[in-house]
């Protein structure tokens, strides 16, 4: 809860919690929309990010492991994480699957300096989801 009331203070609009191989439980929260996810860490290593309906699938932490646009490109991918612990990778901002940035923050000293700007119609998880997919986003924060 602490971290939800840090994003929130900083502005933010969402957030996605992202255990790893868990789907933690969500707090509902004035203020802020809160996303179930998941950081799946066995074989592949990706996020999974649940809206209403809808499922967003992001390549985690590429630079970890030495992917190459070449291997990311071939995946089956909504975007990919273009920072690991806020820290901009640039060489991802030229794959052909789309960036996003993230704080990938564990703990409060990291939380707000890396997002991206959604361009939506409703404030839904659905339709911020689909906004991404669509690739109706800005990079904020780092970069």
């Amino acid at each position: 809860m602490e971290m939800i009331t840090a994003y929130k203070e900083f502005g933010y609009g969402a957030i996605a919690i992202t255990d790893h191989d868990t789907w933690t439980p969500i707090p509902e929260v004035e203020g802020i929309i809160v996303f179930q996810g998941c950081e799946h860490s066995r074989g592949e290593h990706w996020l999974e990010i649940k809206g209403d309906n809808e499922v967003l699938r992001i390549k985690a932490h590429p630079n970890r492991y030495g992917d190459t646009c070449q291997e990311i490109d071939r995946g089956n991918w909504d975007c990919i994480e273009c920072t690991e612990h806020a820290t901009p990778h640039y060489e991802y901002l030229k794959c052909q699957t789309p960036a996003i940035c993230t704080d990938d923050a564990h703990n409060l000293n990291m939380v707000g300096h890396a997002y991206i700007v959604v361009e939506v119609n409703e404030l839904t998880k659905d339709a911020i989801i689909k906004s991404i997919k669509e690739r109706r986003y800005a990079l904020g924060g780092i970069l």
